[in-house]
């Protein structure tokens, strides 16, 4: 089974519950400029809209999400006695109190990259209005080893002073087999006690970061090995390659008829489409998806997040595997599926249909 996708599901905001106010308002505009800008935009910008309306008084420490949050994150905050609350996007009137904000660099459903920068500038018109400074983690998973390597001049990390943290996963664009993530802080400061324990081992103590303690090192030695042996030139012209391939990928599915190009592959080699309003009724991108597994693909169709269920997208994440040629026999199977479909002169069943999910 050839494969052509990922997932990289993420979490949001940390906040607290509570109505907008005019504080909050009165930034609307601020914050519509720097995030209004960014096609699909997460959780992340919209929670910037509220962040004027927190109270001294919320001292309760509870996270909001949309509908990207990784489980990962939400099972963390159950350590950190954290609330986890599920918020759709749109509902912004209904963020406050946030004590920190996580821009996504690379957004699961589309691979777009939040505009980390506007959301920092606007944190501090923000704090400069009502005194309240919010802190931004930047959640790295994929873009952490693309935007270094093929957009060195994009401002996200630690180059803007607001940025406290920063994740990225070794497993994805890192080169490395399932299991690596990174995390790094700007200062030691910043790193909260309450998150380190200190074990007594072998007659030494031991400080440890990770909620689980036994695992194999494998995965941190392949990722040695790959930094020694590709180096800085090596990731790039590996990301590069993944980046040309997706883009070429998307270009050619753009010229489809029935599709819209949600994205292009420009951020990370990640990119989205959906159907045309004026795509044929009979069949849908469930229908595709079902038709490109009987080719061995797996091309993932699924909703989008929260209060978007009603449109429905297709990804394609292009990893250092799919080379140029395998993209050609994607498209050709691809043309044909499409050809198929639109001949239909009625709709497919969709009593008993399959629509298998992605298996990691």
């Amino acid at each position: 089974m050839r494969d052509v996708q990922g997932g990289n599901c993420r979490p949001s905001v940390p906040s607290q519950l509570g109505k907008s106010s005019p504080a909050a308002r009165s930034a609307k505009g601020e914050v519509d400029a720097a995030a209004g800008r960014h096609k699909g935009r997460g959780a992340a910008e919209d929670a910037v809209d509220s962040v004027a309306g927190q109270s001294r008084a919320a001292a309760e420490h509870a996270h909001i999400a949309g509908g990207q949050a990784h489980g990962g994150g939400c099972a963390a905050l159950g350590c950190a006695h954290a609330e986890d609350r599920r918020v759709a996007e749109r509902d912004r009137d209904h963020w406050r109190g946030e004590i920190g904000l996580v821009a996504i660099l690379g957004v699961t459903y589309t691979g777009m990259y939040e505009p980390v920068k506007e959301i920092a500038a606007a944190l501090d018109k923000i704090e400069k209005k009502t005194g309240f400074n919010v802190p931004i983690h930047v959640d790295a998973a994929s873009g952490g080893f693309i935007a270094p390597f093929l957009q060195p001049e994009l401002e996200w990390d630690f180059r803007i002073k607001r940025v406290h943290s920063i994740n990225t996963s070794g497993h994805k664009y890192g080169l490395v087999y399932p299991g690596l993530g990174w995390v790094v802080w700007r200062k030691r400061e910043y790193l909260p006690d309450d998150l380190i324990f200190n074990v007594t081992y072998l007659g030494g103590e031991m400080p440890t970061l990770a909620i689980n303690f036994s695992r194999p090192g494998a995965q941190v030695l392949l990722q040695y090995y790959a930094f020694m042996r590709l180096g800085f030139g090596g990731y790039r012209d590996v990301q590069a390659r993944c980046r040309d391939v997706a883009k070429y990928l998307s270009s050619a599915i753009a010229k489809m008829g029935p599709f819209k190009l949600w994205n292009d592959g420009s951020d990370i080699p990640v990119f989205a489409w959906y159907l045309k309003k004026s795509a044929s009724p009979n069949w849908d991108l469930h229908d595709l998806s079902n038709m490109l597994r009987q080719s061995g693909w797996q091309v993932p169709s699924y909703p989008m997040p929260d209060d978007m269920p009603e449109l429905t997208v297709q990804r394609i994440v292009v990893r250092s595997g799919l080379s140029f040629d395998l993209a050609d026999s994607l498209l050709e199977d691809m043309r044909v599926a499409v050809d198929y479909l639109d001949a239909l002169e009625g709709p497919l069943p969709r009593e008993g249909r399959e629509m298998r999910s992605f298996a990691h």
